[in-house]
């Protein structure tokens, strides 16, 4: 199942974040998750690759709220940008902390989507959601046009017609989409982006909604 991947220290936030981002994914086949900050910088590639994340939603201070016995040796969100961006340079990545001005982030302002402060978020979910949706959708169509191609250029290698230039381009798309190992098949990735260009035109719909009923009374 295909998943957006929230990762922050502090429960209660990454539960709300959860919900505010799933109350929007009518679709079973995507979802929002959430985990704990993991220890080993390796353990986030892994959650991504297990459950097929199009998204990465980090919180910068990841051990602000350690539980009781928790791990205490947790690296920053900064240092797990650059860990993930080494190896899934396309993922979008977005940034929810309540410090959005931190130096070290700003400084990998150019790796990530976007930073927001979580009031910002909080504040105006209906703003954020959309684009992030947008972001995993335009990932997918990439994903999907490598397919194709490495499905011709395979073609050709296998009827001895590829110029050596294809060759290389063959092993350098291996090489990129071995990144998310084990891949989906063609016609899984062109559904996934037919469900996610789905999902974004049912929250546009939905948000309209929002707008014509006005502010819900407290």
């Amino acid at each position: 199942m295909n998943s957006i991947l929230v990762i922050d220290d502090v429960a209660d936030f990454r539960a709300t974040l959860a919900r505010s981002i799933g109350a929007l994914l009518d679709d079973p086949r995507l979802r929002c998750v959430a985990f704990p900050p993991q220890v080993h910088l390796e353990d986030y590639l892994q959650l991504i690759l297990e459950h097929h994340a199009l998204l990465l939603i980090l919180d910068e201070r990841l051990n602000e709220e350690v539980p009781p016995h928790g791990p205490t040796n947790v690296q920053p969100g900064h240092v797990v940008v650059d860990f993930v961006r080494r190896r899934e340079p396309e993922l979008p990545i977005y940034v929810i902390t309540n410090y959005d001005g931190d130096p070290d982030l700003r400084e990998r302002f150019p790796q990530v989507e976007d930073i927001i402060s979580r009031q910002e978020f909080l504040a105006r979910p209906e703003q954020w959601i959309p684009r992030m949706l947008r972001a995993a959708t335009q990932y997918a169509s990439r994903r999907e046009t490598e397919l194709v191609r490495l499905s011709e250029l395979a073609s050709r290698v296998a009827l001895d017609t590829a110029s050596p230039g294809e060759i290389r381009e063959l092993k350098a798309l291996q090489t990129r989409l071995d990144l998310r190992s084990p891949s989906p098949t063609l016609a899984k990735r062109s559904e996934l982006v037919s469900q996610l260009e789905r999902h974004l035109a049912e929250v546009r719909r939905r948000l309209r909604g929002r707008r014509r009923k006005g502010p819900r009374r407290r």
